[in-house]
């Protein structure tokens, strides 16, 4: 390829896939696709040991839209054939990783191109690339690099930011403050979260963007102030309690869960904020007589929120979208409420056992379960809203 400009965090370069030592496994509960170069060495190989699977159980791929979806192997109850009993592929060991197919061989890697600057990132659906990106106490930081590269890169987004629309023109600057917001530490990750609405608002009124930045920038806090004192007086907490069975359809209908870690998890959240219950009362007390336990945790982890959020923003680039910025915010805090609701639920049932292994394991589990969905499943189905501002203005005013 050639030697590029490459923009990654600064974690990126410590990620080692760690093979059958891995606590959980990414060969089970996706689909799993093969690019058609990969498909036809697997259709032409004679390797004795996998040659039946081979035949078997990969497909081409009638739903495909691009050549790396060209096939897909039949998972065998939720889980790769070729996945073998010491945890390792079968591929990998018989006929080389060469032969793995582009998505198993990259994965958990992400990369998105931002004119000619190539930027690399990881998913938090794997393991170990949640530790290095949550764990980073001090915040995710960036490197940009000159590498040279070579071989196949197949790019999750290609971002041109000469168009004129408004998300793509001044992609770098929204996004950038974005995480700059996200990363201020002077206030709690809810009030981060509630400026950048705001701001993402104003946008959607004044597109001078610099102007923008630098007038949050300089007045964070009477913005803030100004606010909570106009909106956030008129939820009261049954109306947060009936926001949060919304949450709790969102993460549950309409998906076929498989992650076993999930599962538990969800398991958890239903019994310790007794969502089986129909009365909001029973509900609410659920909640309140125990939500000490979060608070008192989770203060001493809510850079795992902040570094959840800034690799989210980082690696799939939501505002380089056609849709509205009150679009983006909406899946963003869907994601985000769905996010913290598994672990109020897990850190509730826990209680002093709540640890941070377990945190990760919420953090992992969810993202496996909630950001590889094949289905594009939006809050808007489960709110009694249909117009995009409205969902917009009760979302943010829920935080």
């Amino acid at each position: 390829m050639g030697s590029y400009k490459v923009l990654k965090p600064s974690y990126y370069k410590s990620f080692k896939c760690v093979g059958s030592e891995c606590e959980d496994t990414c060969c089970k509960g996706w689909d799993i696709h093969v690019d058609k170069k990969i498909y036809d060495v697997y259709k032409s190989s004679k390797n004795t040991p996998i040659a039946n699977v081979l035949e078997n159980n990969v497909h081409i791929n009638k739903e495909r839209k691009l050549d790396f979806e060209y096939g897909v192997i039949e998972l065998v109850d939720g889980i790769c054939p070729f996945f073998s009993e010491d945890r390792l592929c079968s591929i990998y060991t018989h006929i080389g990783e060469e032969n793995m197919s582009y998505v198993c061989r990259e994965y958990p890697r992400t990369y998105n191109m931002v004119d000619k600057v190539i930027e690399k990132s990881l998913n938090t659906s794997c393991i170990e690339a949640c530790k290095l990106i949550l764990l980073n106490k001090n915040g995710i930081e960036f490197d940009l690099e000159i590498e040279e590269l070579s071989g196949e890169i197949l790019f999750e987004k290609i971002i041109d930011t000469t168009d004129d629309y408004t998300n793509y023109k001044y992609f770098n600057s929204i996004r950038n403050f974005s995480i700059e917001i996200i990363q201020n530490r002077s206030f709690c990750i809810e009030d981060r979260l509630l400026i950048l609405g705001l701001f993402f608002e104003s946008i959607k009124k004044d597109t001078n963007i610099d102007y923008l930045i630098n007038y949050y920038r300089n007045n964070f806090l009477s913005i803030l102030n100004d606010e909570k004192s106009i909106n956030h007086k008129e939820y009261d907490i049954d109306s947060k309690i009936i926001f949060f069975d919304k949450v709790f359809s969102y993460i549950v209908q309409n998906r076929e869960i498989t992650n076993k870690r999930y599962l538990l998890n969800l398991e958890k959240l239903i019994y310790s904020l007794n969502m089986n219950s129909e009365s909001i009362e029973e509900r609410k007390q659920s909640l309140l007589g125990n939500f000490s336990y979060y608070e008192n945790f989770i203060k001493d982890y809510d850079y795992f929120y902040e570094n959840y959020l800034v690799n989210y923003i980082f690696s799939k680039t939501p505002m380089a979208t056609y849709n509205s910025l009150y679009r983006v915010y909406i899946d963003l805090l869907s994601n985000f409420f769905a996010l913290k609701l598994s672990v109020i639920g897990v850190c509730l049932y826990e209680r002093e056992n709540m640890n941070k292994d377990k945190l990760l394991n919420v953090f992992q589990s969810f993202s496996i379960t909630i950001n590889h969905g094949n289905l594009p499943i939006h809050i808007d189905d489960y709110l009694n809203f249909t117009n995009e501002v409205d969902i917009f203005n009760i979302i943010m005013r829920m935080i």
